[in-house]
């Protein structure tokens, strides 16, 4: 039978607990600390911003802000040795929190190789958990770990010429040399019991381990270490060096100087138009899409610098070209990006498959051979149907597909990041029921393009509709419409219905209106785009009939006395929405609405508050 876990765990405390023991310990140098403190810098490549905690063996905590320099220090004349620390705030624009231990008063740094010394014991259960016995447990678990992972790390400690520092002990300071270049420019990452170090500017792998394996047997490829530590001073270091970026985007990148901590790097772009740069590193990638380059120079020698290497890429879209004469177009021209539509696209083995839900709806499906585990780039010629054929290619909606077709289709870009599908360029030719005429189609999608429609439109064009002065009830809840001649729902009258007469009702981002206790039966829907989760201020147009309404933009319905609209157009405007707690407590909203394409039109205003 398995032990449980904690069994195990005590199991390895205790026999680290002997060998120290038969080691004669592993008590800390003091460095130049008063005799009752406990002093550190926390950092990892930066010093962090944030609080570090301390708890004694007596679990009692104590805590303060983290210098601007990374260092700390905490009075520990009246607290009880063992002590386990904890550093928690942000470095390098990143949530970090990391933990060391301290056996006595001395130097403790806390950094990314103290935190990997206690990685395997589940250091923050281990912390927020604490007992009195547990403490001496960590204390001994620390001291008896330490030693073999100083060992193991010798290659990597080596190349930056801190083969003999202690990462715990010694004083540090961060000052992008020895220990701290090392954090500068190797990332320390965990994850499902695993350990991982890369190189910062190319993601390359240096190790990769579950944190189960001995120290002892870690694996490093030590070509792809940064060859920062072996070169002069004044050198620039710059990540990411390859990257790329939605179009409008932004990415942050970093740059250091070894050896220096001022003046900090200077950024610029190689290409015009090729995006902005900020001083701290943070750049905007222009809307056309292309390659570029961002260099960080060091201002103290210019001919030290480095280039990164961006590259732009298009957001989402769609697009349709219909001759006259084909069925499935109907001869128009559609286009849709994700301010219009939801693109959706997925790749399995050799199926490409794209949906699009906007103002249409159409769905295609491109399959290479069923062979294939992933989408190939090449050009199909001559393929008929899918799902009957392979190659085949099928494109259908708004409710019409085709019963036998022919065409082509060419995978022109397929981008893959651990078997699934990042960027997809395609285009096709598809002709319906053995017509001429054709359906031609592109397609680009990238999975960078999180990008979602805007929310409705402020302030609100002043042309659009309202009721005019004395036209509705000048206190209390009421609903006000008002129908032109031809319009079919409101068939061309005036109503007016009041206060008792008035129901409303909001969920997420849709509004229900109603009229009760009224010889009248008059239901209102309003829906805002999908991209805010409650009404907003503002104007919401090119509305289709709710629900059948494109999902991006939003949706509006006003039916009753036995009238309603199959299809239809229109707006809304919320004038002044309130809530409470997430609740609504009143709105202000008017609409129009034009049925089955006509003219004529239907407006409402309403007046509600809870």
């Amino acid at each position: 039978m398995r032990r449980p876990a904690k069994h195990v765990l005590l199991f390895i405390l205790t026999f680290l607990i002997l060998v120290m023991a038969g080691c004669g310990g592993g008590s800390a140098p003091t460095g130049s600390t008063a005799p009752h403190t406990i002093s550190g810098v926390a950092a990892t490549g930066a010093p962090i911003t944030g609080t570090v905690y301390l708890k004694d063996a007596a679990t009692r905590e104590v805590s303060q802000t983290i210098a601007p320099d990374g260092s700390y220090s905490f009075d520990v004349t009246n607290l009880t040795a063992p002590f386990m620390l904890k550093a928690t705030g942000t470095a390098n624009g990143q949530s970090v929190t990391l933990y060391s231990e301290a056996s006595g008063p001395g130097i403790t740094n806390i950094n990314p190789f103290s935190h990997l010394v206690l990685a395997q014991f589940d250091p923050a259960g281990a912390y927020d958990s604490a007992t009195v016995s547990s403490m001496q447990n960590w204390g001994a678990a620390f001291n008896g770990a330490l030693p073999a992972l100083k060992t193991a790390l010798q290659p990597v400690l080596s190349s930056y010429g801190v083969a003999s520092v202690d990462f715990v002990h010694a004083p540090f300071t961060a000052n992008h040399q020895g220990l701290d270049l090392l954090f500068d420019t190797v990332a320390i990452t965990y994850g499902n019991n695993s350990l991982t170090m890369t190189d910062k500017s190319t993601g390359a792998v240096i190790l990769s381990t579950p944190l189960s394996t001995s120290v002892s047997n870690w694996q490093f490829n030590m070509a792809n270490v940064p060859r920062i530590g072996m070169q002069p001073m004044g050198t620039v270091f710059l990540y990411p060096v390859s990257t790329s970026v939605i179009a409008g985007g932004s990415v942050q990148f970093r740059g250091i100087i070894k050896g220096m901590t001022t003046p900090t790097v200077t950024w610029s772009v190689v290409e015009a138009g090729g995006g902005y740069i900020n001083s701290s590193g943070l750049y905007t990638a222009p809307i056309v899409a292309g390659t570029y380059h961002v260099i960080a120079t060091n201002p103290a020698d210019p001919a030290q610098s480095s280039t990164a290497t961006v590259r732009v890429i298009a957001k989402n879209y769609v697009n349709l070209q219909s001759d006259a004469g084909d069925y499935i177009g109907g001869g128009q021209n559609y286009s849709y990006t994700s301010s219009n539509a939801i693109i959706t696209v997925t790749g399995s083995g050799g199926l490409l498959s794209v949906t699009v839900t906007g103002q249409q709806s159409w769905r295609g499906n491109f399959q290479e051979s069923s062979s294939f585990s992933q989408l190939h780039t090449g050009t199909y010629s001559d393929v008929h149907r899918y799902p009957f054929y392979t190659p085949g290619l099928d494109w259908s909606g708004e409710g019409r597909g085709s019963n036998v077709l022919t065409g082509s289709f060419t995978i022109d870009r397929a981008v893959y990041v651990n078997g699934a599908l990042t960027e997809v360029d395609a285009n096709f030719e598809q002709h319906s029921e053995g017509a001429q005429p054709a359906l031609r189609g592109q397609i680009h999608w990238t999975n960078l393009d999180t990008s979602t429609a805007p929310g409705p439109i402020t302030p609100v064009p002043a042309e659009l509709w309202q009721a005019a002065s004395g036209a509705t009830p000048a206190t209390g809840n009421y609903i006000y419409l008002e129908s032109e001649p031809g319009d079919y729902i409101g068939a061309g009258k005036a109503y007016t219905y009041t206060d008792t007469q008035v129901a409303v009702s909001a969920a997420g981002g849709h509004l229900s209106v109603n009229t009760v206790n009224s010889p009248d039966s008059w239901w209102g829907d309003f829906q805002t785009m999908n991209s805010i989760t409650q009404l907003q201020p503002g104007y919401y147009d090119n509305l289709q009939r709710y629900p059948f309404n494109n999902p991006v933009e939003g949706g509006l319905s006003w039916s009753g006395n036995g009238r309603g609209c199959n299809t239809l157009t229109g707006w809304f405007v919320a004038d002044n929405v309130t809530y409470s707690a997430g609740v609504l407590t009143s709105i202000d909203l008017r609409f129009e609405q034009h049925c089955e394409g006509g003219t004529p039109a239907l407006h409402g205003q309403i007046h509600w508050a809870k």
